[in-house]
């Protein structure tokens, strides 16, 4: 077995309060590749619990910073009332934001049956209560928001070569790469933004640093993550 994957194990019990001890069944486990957070069941981040059993993108630390980033720009932009969390996954961006702003309308929505129930289990043992639907994109989506927020698949296939067994055997490659040299969905939700996003709303995204001149040439604010990434884009609409 790997020290490696042993040690981080080992740092993320510690971080949890959870007893510092691999059992045989976990030490199989992490000889299998599976990754250390599905192994442990949950991650804790952004104020929320978020449980990882099922087929979905485990929730990473640039995705709290997208978070916090839109916590701010929402505290400090006027009042919204109805945000839609667009691709939710494991719902971790609905449910945190929800946590931060009781009082809003939260739409969550995905393709994966997977991502649905991961999300309405996150929602019940955070004790929130957000809209969950299934939707392909923007097809079952019937109205307009003040926010809309998404951190939908990005990644060129030509990124498979520098990832890691466990991202590759165990999270769903739909929710990792995207067509279109990673742009498909942007392209979708910039060309829907008028239907569904109202006047002077707000458009914030996690993004693939590669395609970053895209956004601002879009009128985009890019934000570097804590890694000097330019990882997160944003603008407030008002083309009508």
């Amino acid at each position: 077995m790997n020290k490696n994957k042993y040690e981080i194990l080992l740092l993320e019990k510690r971080r949890y309060n959870l007893k510092e001890t691999i059992s045989f069944r976990e030490k199989y486990k992490l000889w299998r590749d599976y990754p250390i957070q599905k192994i442990i069941g949950y991650i804790e981040m952004a104020n929320v619990k978020i449980k990882v059993n099922k087929k979905v993108l485990i929730p990473r630390y640039e995705t709290e910073e997208l978070i916090l980033l839109a916590i701010k720009l929402i505290k400090e932009n006027g009042k919204y009332h109805n945000i839609l969390d667009l691709c939710c996954g494991s719902g971790f961006i609905g449910i945190a934001l929800k946590k931060a702003f009781p009082s809003l309308n939260i739409l969550q929505s995905d393709i994966s049956n997977a991502a649905i129930k991961q999300t309405l289990i996150n929602l019940k043992i955070n004790n929130l209560k957000n809209n969950v639907i299934k939707s392909n994109m923007f097809h079952n989506i019937y109205q307009k928001f003040d926010v809309i927020i998404s951190n939908p698949p990005y990644l060129l296939k030509n990124d498979k070569k520098n990832m890691t067994k466990s991202v590759l055997k165990y999270e769903p490659q739909k929710a990792l790469f995207a067509q279109e040299e990673g742009m498909f969905f942007y392209y979708q939700i910039e060309k829907n933004l008028s239907k569904y996003l109202n006047k002077n709303g707000l458009i914030i995204l996690e993004i693939n640093p590669v395609n970053y001149k895209w956004f601002i040439d879009n009128k985009y604010h890019v934000i570097n993550d804590i890694n000097n990434k330019k990882r997160f884009a944003y603008k407030f609409f008002n083309q009508f």
